[in-house]
C-alpha cells in the first residue's frame, strides 16, 4: 500500500515511479527463483524509488547487482549479511535517511529523504504488525474444491481481524513521522497488513479518514481499492501467492 499527499504540489514533469515489496524472509518457498525474478522485474520496470520490507542477507545478495547497477547512491547499505528490515531504494541522490524504532514493532520504519531533481521527498518504508485473520473455505464449484481465504469475504459471521488497534497506531506514528519530517511532499509505502475492507479492518480504516491530507495513491491513480500486485510484470508473485496460501487476484 502507499499513502500520498491529496494535492501534490509538483508538475507532471516530476512524477516517479515507486514499487514496494515485501521480499518475504522466509526461504522455504523458492528462495533463489523469487528473489532473481524481483530482481529481473526491477530491471524491466526500474522504478525511481524501491520500498523494501524483509529484507534478509540472503535476499540482498541475490539482489546485490541489480541494486549496484539501478541504485548506486543507496545500494550498498543493504547488500551486507545484515541489512536492515526495511529500506528505501532510490536513482536519486539521497540526503539523509533515519531508522524509526517502533513502528511495526520490533521491524521499524526507514525515512529517506531524496533530491528528486532539486525537490525534496520524504519516503517511508514500514512494515506494520501482522496478525493472522480469522479464515475459511469458500466453495468455488461442484466438484467441492475451496480455497482458503479471510472470513470476510464469505459474508457471514465477519470478525475483525485481531491487532487493529496496533496497526492504527502503526500507521498514526509513521505519518506523524512523515509530516514532521518538513513541509514537503512524502509518501509511505509498505506492508502495512490491512485492507480498507471496513468490517476487517474498522480501526485502520478510521485512522486513515484521520489523515485527509494523505490518501492512498493506488485507489486514486485506478478510482477503485483493490489488490497492488502487478502479477503481470512481476513474476515473484507468482511464486509468492499460491504457495503462500492465497488466490491471485
Amino acid at each position: 500500500m502507499v499513502l500520498a499527499p491529496q494535492a501534490p504540489s509538483h508538475s507532471a514533469s516530476a512524477q516517479i515511479s515507486l514499487v514496494t515489496q515485501n521480499l518475504y524472509a522466509g526461504q522455504d518457498v523458492g528462495r533463489t527463483e523469487r528473489i532473481l525474478a524481483f530482481a529481473d522485474f526491477l530491471q524491466r520496470v526500474r522504478p525511481d524509488v524501491v520500498a523494501v520490507q524483509e529484507l534478509q542477507g540472503w535476499s540482498a545478495r541475490l539482489l546485490a547487482p541489480t541494486l549496484r547497477q539501478l541504485y548506486p547512491h543507496t545500494a550498498h547499505e543493504v547488500t551486507t549479511d545484515n541489512p536492515p528490515w526495511t529500506y528505501v531504494l532510490s536513482r536519486f541522490p539521497r540526503l539523509w535517511r533515519e531508522r524509526v524504532a517502533g513502528i511495526g514493532g520490533w521491524r521499524g520504519m526507514e525515512l529517506a529523504l531524496l533530491n528528486v531533481s532539486g525537490t525534496p521527498l520524504s519516503v517511508g518504508s514500514a512494515h506494520f504488525r501482522a496478525e493472522d485473520c480469522p479464515r475459511a473455505r469458500v466453495p468455488t464449484g461442484a466438484g467441492g474444491q475451496g480455497t482458503t481465504e479471510a472470513v470476510g469475504a464469505v459474508g457471514d459471521g465477519v470478525l475483525e481481524c485481531p491487532g487493529g488497534d496496533e496497526r492504527a497506531a502503526d500507521l498514526r506514528a509513521a505519518l506523524q513521522v512523515l509530516k514532521a519530517a518538513g513541509p514537503h511532499e512524502c509518501i509511505l509505502a509498505g506492508d502495512f497488513n490491512f485492507g480498507l475492507q471496513p468490517h476487517l479492518f474498522p480501526r485502520e480504516v478510521a485512522e486513515m479518514s484521520r489523515h485527509p491530507d494523505f490518501s492512498d495513491a493506488w485507489s486514486a491513480a485506478n478510482r477503485s481499492a483493490g489488490f497492488t500486485w502487478d502479477n503481470t510484470r512481476n513474476r515473484m508473485n507468482k511464486v509468492d501467492v499460491p504457495s503462500l496460501g492465497f488466490n491471485l487476484p
